[in-house]
């Protein structure tokens, strides 16, 4: 980053599989894969360092909170919430790609991100089956 700024961000760990998946919501599409539970946060970090080299126009996103959603016959999903400078809120599903959305709301963020759940997995976006772990905060 150069100014030596440290920026904090929300981690959403998941298991895939053997695999464990940590995504950093505020940062749309940065996520890191290990094997090894103990390798994660610093393959989260080094993604996110990466990402934020490439995005200079990030709007700053504030983290809000965590939803688990259960979309009956398909299990449960994480919904990460965060606050932004005037977007209002925004949620993404980590475990399924481009399941996002935007609201002023958290309840209107929710049943969009329902609806959204509803209409992937009907059209089998979501092949393996997700642990939800936990969140961890990470410096970078």
């Amino acid at each position: 980053m150069g100014s030596g700024l440290t920026k904090r961000f929300v981690v959403i760990i998941e298991k895939v599989g053997k695999d464990y998946i940590a995504s950093v919501p505020a940062l749309y599409g940065c996520c890191a894969q290990t094997k090894k539970f103990k390798n994660l946060a610093d393959a989260a970090i080094k993604a996110a360092r990466h990402y934020l080299k490439t995005d200079k126009d990030m709007e700053k996103f504030d983290f809000a909170g965590i939803r688990l959603i259960r979309i009956k016959g398909y299990g449960e999903f994480c919904m990460a919430i965060e606050k932004g400078e005037t977007a209002g809120y925004i949620a993404s599903v980590p475990s399924i790609d481009g399941c996002f959305s935007q609201a002023a709301t958290v309840d209107k963020l929710t049943k969009n991100i329902e609806e959204l759940l509803r209409f992937y997995l009907k059209e089998g976006k979501r092949t393996k089956r997700t642990e939800f772990i936990g969140i961890q905060m990470v410096d970078v």
